[in-house]
């Protein structure tokens, strides 16, 4: 593909092309290629974070909500993910398949990524489920 073909163009690959060749999966629901990119990006990076969140997306819109899952366990070791919008989907697919028990939990850690990153006290409040 394009990003395997950069180099010969001594252009080489940075997060920011690795998110948009992540992005373009999703409109080809190619979610294991997503996932074989996810790695390339820098762990640290914001770009990663969105990465990340873009990757649980793919996965659940493919149908493989527990490789979603099991990718939401990266988010809180990814300092800028978007605890928002990526528990929010990984909350949807529990609900959906009425996983009660896997839901309240991710609600729980979810409160305490809140806490621990010292999110603004209205959305920490918000966010508190203890």
């Amino acid at each position: 593909g394009l990003l395997s073909e950069m180099p010969n163009a001594a252009v080489i690959p940075n997060d920011i092309s690795y998110c948009a060749a992540i992005a373009a999966c999703e409109k080809e629901s190619r979610w294991l290629t997503a996932l074989a990119l996810l790695p390339s990006i820098a762990g640290a990076s914001a770009d990663h974070a969105i990465a990340l969140g873009m990757a649980i997306w793919i996965c659940s819109k493919a149908g493989h909500w527990q490789r979603a899952l099991q990718l939401g366990q990266m988010v809180s070791v990814t300092p800028d993910a978007d605890l928002g919008s990526t528990y929010g989907i990984l909350l949807m697919e529990c609900e959906q398949r009425d996983m009660l028990h896997t839901e309240l939990a991710l609600m729980q850690r979810l409160s305490s990524e809140a806490q621990r990153r010292a999110l603004p006290p209205g959305s920490a409040a918000a966010l508190d489920f203890s």
